[in-house]
This record gives structure tokens, C-alpha cells and sequence, in this order.
């Protein structure tokens, strides 16, 4: 929740899905810092629409399956974290796509 830190003081903000979301915590932060505190709100909705569909499978594993489609070699999560095979990560990406995130 960036913007929420935002708007209590901090001057920034430390997530996993700041890994494959870049684009979407810039424009929140370029948005704040403009003052333009609607349309931040509405990128972070954007944000937390991706981020739900990453909190129905296991954060870390489907960030990784994220970045492994977006062409980067990241590895699996270590245990005791899921392993996901390709059905499974095609399910994350099918979900992530069909909620309009663009890879």
C-alpha cells in the first residue's frame, strides 16, 4: 500500500510485488507527489486488483512465476514455499492477464 505510506510521511516504499508492478508504484508516486491524490488512488486500485489475484496463491511463488514470463531466469521459491508446475503458473498468468496486467 504505497500510497498509504505516502500519506502518512514516508518518502517511499519496499514490496515484492514492486518487482513486476514498476510502472504502476512510479505513476502512484509521481501522481502523489503532484498532488494528484484521485488519480494515485486509482492506480493503487489498480495495483491491489493484481496484488489479490497474487494473494490467492502463494505471494512469492507467483511473483517469481511473474517475473519467469516476463523472461526473467528467477528460480523457484525456496521451501516451504509451493513449487509450481507449468499448469499452475499458467494459472497465475491467466488470471493476471485476464485482470489486464501487461507483461
Amino acid at each position: 500500500m504505497l500510497l498509504c505510506g505516502l500519506s502518512a510521511g514516508c518518502l517511499g516504499g519496499i514490496g515484492t510485488t514492486y518487482n513486476v508492478m514498476l510502472p504502476l508504484y512510479k505513476k502512484i508516486y509521481e501522481l502523489y507527489n503532484k498532488g494528484d491524490m484521485k488519480g494515485a488512488l486509482e492506480v493503487q486500485k489498480e495495483a491491489d486488483k493484481f496484488i489479490s489475484i497474487m494473494l490467492r496463491y502463494s505471494l512469492i511463488p507467483a511473483v517469481k512465476a511473474i517475473l519467469e514470463e516476463m523472461g526473467f531466469d528467477v528460480g523457484p521459491a525456496s521451501a516451504p514455499m509451493k513449487l509450481y508446475g507449468k499448469d499452475e503458473k499458467k494459472q497465475i498468468i491467466s488470471a493476471m492477464k485476464n485482470a489486464g496486467f501487461e507483461f
